[in-house]
């Protein structure tokens, strides 16, 4: 007999829909639904979707509502703290816990619910259930090749071994240990990040100086006269390496595309250092800095690229145009249609700021890499907590390190 067996002899072979009721979502469509698709409101009581479904947990819940009165109408799809939702199509597998703020809610289109019988602890039910053997074995038994999907049939069909109460004891003290070392840190990640806003709107427009620099004035100057666009010409669509910008300053990052583009349409080369924007997006923030890791890939000129300078740091223009109060400011010089307005490089180029000298710039691009040094720090411990809980957890629940009951 196989050693990991052999240690979990004394727990008790079982399946979901044995130790849970299991039950669908709300449904729409023409046949028979409950739920029509007009019947969504903006505000009222929030429905679980497959997209709040996040590592374990039910984030950003709300952006679809039913009415109090209709919610009402459909009681026996609401949520109760405890139970387990499951995306039944698509990422099938994908789950997460039904905490106490989130009781009441309605369990929604595309997701299957669990709820456990008063025996079984849901913090245990959670941490098996996330694990890689349940969740391949959902994937595996999903109807479907283009589109898999879960039944309730299915979802109730699932494996499981429960073990001895001492140890679904202990299981649940190790999850617990390792939540709240998780917890506190991602408290102190939002801490951190509290503060770098509250100090990033006067620190880039002079309202928080540097004892050093208290005595030297800011000049109001035109982005042209720092900035020149570069249109070095490259390749086409079909063969260039594309870059692409993320919206609110997120990043310059490679462009995958499952389609090839256009070899009729031209492309330019970006140099590592440029200042790079979104035509169209420059309303959502998307402005960036070509990384070194980016140099030489290339996009249309719908993302212009400009080089910069010496006398002024890329990084603190970078920091400076993605306040929201600095974009959402300069609809005037947006040309097009309203739901197409463009910012051109001639516009761009024309916008005046106040500018502190370059030492000053470089002090404050230094100050705000040393919070986000501690940031990045705080959220890889975030991190390596998760992995190192997933890792002793997966081993724990199949028995590779047995816990004596």
């Amino acid at each position: 007999m196989d050693a990991t067996v052999q240690m979990l002899d004394d727990w008790k072979a079982t399946t979901l829909g044995e130790i849970c009721g299991c039950g669908s979502g709300l449904q729409t469509g023409p046949f028979g639904s409950q739920l029509k698709a007009e019947e969504y409101v903006p505000v009222g009581v929030p429905v679980v979707m497959p997209r709040d479904i996040v590592d374990g947990c039910i984030v950003g819940a709300g952006c679809s509502c039913v009415s109090i009165d209709k919610s009402q109408e459909l009681s026996k799809h609401r949520l109760l703290k405890g139970d387990v939702v499951f995306s039944r199509r698509g990422e099938v597998g994908v789950c997460a816990l039904v905490s106490e703020m989130q009781e009441g809610y309605l369990c929604g289109t595309g997701c299957l619910r669990a709820r456990p019988d008063p025996s079984i602890d849901p913090v245990f039910l959670i941490s098996y259930l996330t694990t890689e053997g349940p969740v391949r074995w959902l994937r595996q038994n999903a109807i479907g090749q283009t589109m898999p999907n879960l039944n309730t049939y299915i979802l109730a069909s699932l494996p499981i071994r429960i073990p001895p109460p001492g140890v679904r004891n202990q299981l649940r003290d190790v999850s617990i240990t390792f939540n709240q070392g998780i917890t506190k840190t991602k408290l102190l990640i939002g801490a951190n990040l509290k503060r770098k806003r509250a100090m990033l709107q006067p620190l880039i427009t002079g309202k928080l100086r540097f004892s050093e620099y208290m005595k030297a004035r800011w000049r109001t100057r035109m982005l042209g006269e720092f900035l020149s666009e570069s249109r070095i010409k490259g390749s086409d669509g079909a063969t260039a390496r594309k870059l692409t910008i993320k919206l609110y300053s997120r990043g310059v990052v490679p462009k995958t595309e499952k389609i090839a583009g256009s070899a009729a349409t031209l492309y330019f080369v970006r140099k590592s250092g440029q200042f790079i924007y979104s035509k169209l997006d420059f309303l959502n923030g998307a402005f960036g800095v070509v990384p070194d890791s980016l140099d030489g890939y290339e996009t249309t000129a719908d993302l212009p690229a400009f080089d910069v300078e010496g006398g002024l740091n890329a990084r603190w223009l970078l920091a400076y145009v993605s306040r929201e109060h600095f974009y959402r400011t300069k609809l005037g010089v947006a040309a097009g249609g309203r739901k197409a307005r463009r910012v051109n490089p001639a516009a761009f180029l024309k916008i005046e700021i106040p500018v502190p000298s370059r030492a000053e710039q470089d002090k404050i691009v230094d100050f705000l890499d040393t919070l986000d040094r501690q940031l990045g720090l705080l959220t890889r411990q975030a991190d390596a907590l998760s992995r190192q809980k997933k890792c002793l957890m997966e081993k724990l629940l199949t028995g590779q390190i047995r816990v004596k009951g």
